[in-house]
């Protein structure tokens, strides 16, 4: 039993923890006439259930009410307080809307919206008085914003949660004009049965309205609260519109309608009327409004062509715009002045408006239209109809009903429809004469909203009607009527009983005879001579004698005439055969009564027993070349004997490569051609022409060709002077071969080459000289061919886009080649007031051809010299330098550097050259004879001097003159005390390495300074990997054992300084060891490596220049040695001893001890006896150590 009572009080729990949760268990409870609405959660159990909250309806004084709006607009239809809730997310759900007419639910776009209190601008007056100094004062007033205001507005609630506070909640939905609609909210899963509704409506806030139908006295407010006394008005005048009855007339003078004490004339507020002014002066008043506080209200002509739209409350505010329209004509106006609002609309346009005013809380004292309320005066002449005010603003789609395109919608008129029907009688015109009786009557008729039917009024009496009711169409009517005079029109009506009756139309049907055509048709072909021609007679009040066909050529030319008797006064048929040769054609028939006769109009048809022919004039036979990849012509003719082409074909098509491609017929008859794209190998086609009668003709073409061009490779852009490669792919027809190939560069010709693999010929022509040009320029090449049967034929012209070379000392062109600085050549410093005479020679990579020089003097320091653009992958230059040197204060030595036949290219880096010039205080001008192996002078050779920088352990490149025609050149060099390395070059051949040169003068006082080397030997060729080594050298490192130095000469092979590393290292089972690595930055010299005091009978070397490996090879570090043979010996002889005194150990360990002693002594191996380093004091030691340890435990 406990249990039992436990787990009751669990479920409880349970059931409450999870019923909050729920939605399925919430009831409702409607207290205060169904106002009040509790939700009770847990299906309202007692000791479960507990309120999740009340809401309360304030929109409504009952569930009962109608709540009535204006329409065209959003509104607040209803609302609810929401009181005690605690958080409840998602509880505003759907919102149900069903139209009470028809008792179907309707969807409507809705959101909701909470009533909270906001800041908005608070606006205040502030006025000057401005003296205009002729005793004349202007007051002018504005309003301005001053801070804000408090006050409570519906805003927008962004949220479907009920939230922890109360709050008042509404829907805003937009109000349709007689909406008459009932809204159910669902609230917490649960709907609100108890709901209310609501309705659109014109009349909502419609304080008076005045028909002006009088006939005398007042004016009638149909509302009931503003019966106008009147004063000077015309009665009974026309009425404004079709929809008006009568309307008043306003004449000089007192003409007025006035009420003092309005009702409900306060706050916001707007009207409507009809006015026409048959004349027009300043101040001409529509309407006025005094207000408690004597401010005034007007709609009034000012000026007199302005309507104006004045309000006066201490400051002027006015909407005021020109509209000079009113005289003579009516005029429909609506007027607004609102707390925010100030505007005038004309015949449903606005026309003038003012946002910035604030007419809120005014209260009406007196209220007049047609004249000043103030005092009568400034009165309306014209007429005035159907005028309105509203308490409210009304929407544009209010506005625009009343408005109804210049008809109107009165006063409780809500479903007015004064547009009716558009009746338009088309045939039979005024007093036709028919011949026949069978006659067809039309119309056409359109309404403005929906139409019902129309009807035909045959001779005063509806005859028929079609109530299809399809607006805006043609209504036609056929009847078989009587000899004689009739009269027609046609009567539309629409939904609202409108009717429209057009104007009576007459015709007469009277006897005579009707021939109607029945074949061939209009336009009929036929593709057989024999055509029958068949007509209908007919006999109105006399009878049939005959019926005849005649046919005409197509230009008119008479063919022939075929007929036949007839008799009697029924409809006859009649159906004659011709022979009709080929040919277009016109035919009619004719039929002859015993009274008149009746002819038809003409049809034509077309006789035509022959199909087209096609000829295809292009591509057929052989063709001379052809481009792969380019479309291919096609060309053709079509021919028709005696035949209009343009009126039979009715398609053309080619079929190539089993594609069938279709033209339209101006192309296929008139323009006879057409392109399409070739494949290669496909070599035929077929050509198709469709006839409308049914025949269809087809011809087929095939060709080759004697070249058929693939594809041409070569640069499309390069610079002057480049020598440029150019290839062409071929396939050549049956049988040919290349007599003679050629490309003809910019009128060069240049001789090719042509080779044939798998049936393609490729065409070469290699270093062709790009002709030299003064701007950026496009040159044609075109490749010449001269084939076996002797035919000639170019291929496709191409073109090549060259561009002009220049150079500058980078004063305008950016692609810097040079840059030359000039130092002091012992102290390595820049020198000032510096002279560099430079010629830049630039050639063809072949040096056949010249491109471009630039010679100049500078004195700037550096020196650059720029190229105009940046070269092309494809482009390579050889390129030479002069460059003659010197400066002042100090004078220095006049010298000269000369690069000869470097390459240059796109990747070729900026050429970073110093320029070593020589006090004339140190300087020695020496002369340099150099002569070959035969003794003979040596010409144009280049001579470095390198010069020794002993603290920087390196050799730098001073001075690069080059020889003339006797092998001779100046050297500037310091005598005696400076360290000299020449080496003589020409044409990449080192002709003479000398090193280490003292320049010693036989006598210096007379200026004997002479040096002359000779190329003793056999001239040495430079070891090149390939082209991108860049330096010069006689042989691979070498070993000094004297100085433990390993050393490298070289020389650059282009004039640039280069980065030359040599590294050494040894290489055994250890791996592999650095020993030492040495760098020098020179355009010559030598670099070192000291390797130490090694053992190493071969140690392994490396030479980077510019920071890449290129050169490796071996030294050998003692000569001395025997090498393996010694370490044979060693054995050998250690083998003897060892047999001859190893009878003990101590006797082997000597033995072996001495074996080594020996091989040293004799040179057999590299090693020393003494020294901290050596190996055999430790082998000694060892020896010893070795001995004692055998020994220390023996016994003596």
């Amino acid at each position: 039993m406990k249990k039992l009572i436990l787990f009751s009080i669990m479920c409880l729990l349970l059931l409450t923890l999870v019923s909050a949760s729920w939605e399925f268990d919430n009831v409702l409870s409607y207290e205060k006439e169904d106002l009040k609405v509790t939700f009770i959660n847990a299906f309202n159990i007692p000791l479960l259930r507990y309120n999740l909250g009340t809401i309360e309806l304030k929109s409504h004084s009952s569930v009962t009410e109608t709540k009535r709006f204006g329409y065209g607009k959003e509104e607040v239809t209803m609302w609810y307080d929401f009181v005690d809730w605690n958080f409840y997310p998602n509880g505003l759900g759907e919102v149900i809307f069903t139209d009470e007419r028809t008792g179907k639910e309707v969807d409507k776009n809705y959101y909701f919206v909470e009533w909270k209190e906001i800041d908005i601008p608070n606006y205040v007056q502030s006025c000057l008085n401005n003296d205009l100094g002729n005793g004349t004062i202007i007051n002018s007033c504005e309003r301005i914003q001053k801070g804000t205001k408090k006050e409570f507005q519906w805003v927008k609630y962004n949220s479907k949660d009920i939230p922890n506070r109360n709050i008042r909640i509404g829907l805003k939905t937009y109000v349709g004009r007689n909406d008459y609609i009932d809204g159910v909210w669902t609230i917490v899963g649960k709907e609100v049965s108890k709901h209310i509704t609501w309705t659109g409506d014109l009349e909502v806030g419609l304080v008076s309205y005045w028909r002006m139908d009088e006939s005398s006295g007042t004016l009638s407010d149909e509302q009931g609260n503003n019966t106008l006394a009147t004063t000077g008005l015309l009665y009974s005048q026309d009425g404004a519109t079709v929809n008006t009855i009568t309307s008043i007339n306003f004449t000089a003078g007192e003409s007025i309608a006035f009420k003092s004490s309005p009702i409900g004339m306060n706050g916001d507020i707007s009207g409507t009327m009809w006015v026409r002014a048959d004349t027009r002066s300043n101040l001409d008043t529509f309407v006025g409004f005094i207000t408690a506080s004597s401010d005034n209200m007007q709609l009034f002509f000012r000026d007199p062509d302005l309507l104006e739209l004045s309000g006066f409350d201490g400051a002027s505010e006015e909407a005021t715009g020109v509209y000079t329209s009113f005289m003579n004509s009516w005029t429909f106006i609506y007027w607004e002045i609102t707390s925010s609002t100030f505007l005038i609309y004309v015949n449903n346009s606005l026309f003038a408006n003012d946002t910035s005013v604030d007419w809120s809380g005014i209260t009406v004292t007196n209220f007049s239209f047609g004249a000043d309320s103030t005092n009568g005066l400034r009165d309306l002449r014209g007429g005035m109809d159907e005028l309105s005010i509203f308490n409210r603003a009304l929407s544009e789609e209010e506005q625009t009903y009343m408005w109804n395109d210049g008809v109107y919608c009165a006063f409780g008129d809500d479903g007015c429809d004064f547009i009716l029907p558009i009746v338009t009688l088309n045939k039979p015109d005024n007093n036709t004469i028919f011949l026949t009786n069978e006659i067809s009557m039309n119309c056409t008729v359109s309404d403005d909203i929906n139409l019902v039917n129309v009807s035909l009024i045959l001779d005063g009496v509806v005859s028929e009607t079609n109530s299809s009711g399809i607006n805006n169409s043609l209504y036609n009517f056929d009847k078989v009527l009587s000899l004689g005079d009739h009269n027609w029109t046609c009567r539309g009506a629409d939904n609202e009983s409108k009717v429209t009756t057009a104007d009576v139309r007459f015709f007469n049907v009277t006897i005579g005879v009707l021939t109607e055509l029945i074949s061939p048709v209009d336009n009929q072909n036929f593709t057989t001579t024999n055509v029958s021609f068949v007509f209908n007679s007919t006999a109105i009040g006399q009878d049939l004698v005959a019926g005849n066909v005649t046919i005409w050529f197509s230009n008119g030319t008479f063919v022939l005439t075929n007929g036949s008797d007839l008799s009697g006064s029924e409809e006859v048929q009649t159906n004659l055969t011709s022979q009709i040769s080929d040919g277009d054609f016109i035919w009619g028939a004719s039929t002859t009564g015993t009274v008149n006769s009746d002819t038809t109009s003409n049809r034509t048809f077309t006789v035509h027993t022959t199909p087209s022919s096609v000829a295809i004039t292009f591509p057929t036979g052989n063709i001379e070349s052809f481009v792969v990849g380019d479309n291919l012509d096609l060309n053709w003719t079509i021919s028709e004997p005696g035949q209009n082409l343009s009126e039979h074909i009715t398609n053309c098509s080619f079929t190539y490569n089993s594609v069938e491609i279709f033209f339209n017929l101006t192309q296929c008859i008139e323009i006879n051609s057409t392109t399409f794209l070739y494949v290669n190998g496909v070599n035929n086609l077929s050509f198709k022409v469709q006839e409308e009668f049914g025949f269809n003709t087809t011809n087929t073409t095939s060709w080759t060709f004697s070249v058929l061009e693939i594809n041409q490779t070569f640069n499309n852009e390069t610079i002057e002077g480049n020598l440029e490669d150019f290839e062409a792919k071929i396939e050549l027809g049956g049988g040919l071969s290349i007599s003679a190939a050629a490309l003809i560069y910019n009128g060069t010709t240049n001789v090719g080459s042509s080779s044939t693999t798998g049936g393609v010929t490729t065409l070469t022509a290699t270093n062709v000289l790009v002709s030299s040009v003064t701007a950026n320029t496009n040159l044609s090449f075109v490749w010449a061919l001269i084939l076996s049967d002797s035919s000639q034929i170019n291929l496709t012209i191409k073109n090549q886009t060259v561009l002009n070379l220049g150079l500058d000392n980078c004063g305008v062109f950016t692609n810097r080649i040079f840059n030359f600085t000039s130092v002091d050549e012992e102290e390595q410093t820049i020198l000032v007031n510096t002279t560099q005479e430079i010629a830049v020679n630039i050639f063809s990579s072949d040096r056949s051809e010249l491109v471009l020089n630039l010679s100049n003097e500078y004195t700037s320091n550096p020196t650059l010299i720029c190229l105009n653009i940046n070269l092309t992958n494809s482009t390579i230059y050889s390129i030479d330098v002069i460059v003659r040197y010197s400066a002042e204060d100090p004078n220095y030595a006049i010298e000269y550097f000369n690069i000869v036949n470097l390459e240059l290219t796109n990747d070729t880096e900026e050429q970073v050259i110093t320029l070593f010039d020589l006090n004339l205080s140190d300087s020695t001008e020496f002369q340099l004879t150099f002569t070959g192996q035969d003794f003979l002078p040596v010409e144009n050779a280049l001579v470095f001097i390198e010069r020794q920088y002993i603290a920087e352990n390196t050799f730098k490149t001073v001075e690069l003159p080059k020889t003339d025609s006797n092998g001779q050149t100046v050297l500037h060099l310091v005598r005696n005390d400076v360290l000299y390395n020449i080496v003589v070059v020409k044409d990449n051949v080192v002709l003479g390495s000398f090193s280490n040169l003292i320049a010693f003068c036989d006598d210096f006082t007379i200026g004997d300074c002479k040096i002359s080397l000779n190329a003793i030997g056999e001239e040495t060729g430079v070891f090149n990997y390939d082209e991108g080594v860049g330096i010069l050298y006689d042989t691979q490192p070498v070993y000094n054992a004297s100085t433990f130095l390993v050393s490298f000469d070289f020389i650059s092979s282009d004039g640039e300084s280069k980065i030359v590393t040599l590294t050494v290292e040894r290489r055994d089972v250890f791996g592999n060891t650095s020993i030492c690595s040495s760098t020098v930055i020179s355009v010559g010299g030598t670099v070192f490596c000291n390797t130490g005091n090694v053992t190493d009978t071969t140690l392994f070397t490396s030479i980077f220049v510019d920071e890449e490996e290129w050169i490796n090879s071996q030294v050998s570090v003692d000569t001395s040695t025997y090498g393996s043979i010694g370490y044979v010996a060693l054995f050998f002889i250690s083998l003897l001893l060892i047999l001859a005194f190893g009878d003990s150990k101590n006797g082997t360990i000597f033995a072996l001890l001495i074996g080594y002693l020996i091989a040293i002594t004799m040179g057999w191996m590299v090693g020393g006896i003494i020294g901290p380093t050596s190996s055999g004091v430790w082998i000694i030691v060892l020896t010893i150590v070795a001995i004692y340890q055998i020994n220390k435990h023996r016994i003596t």
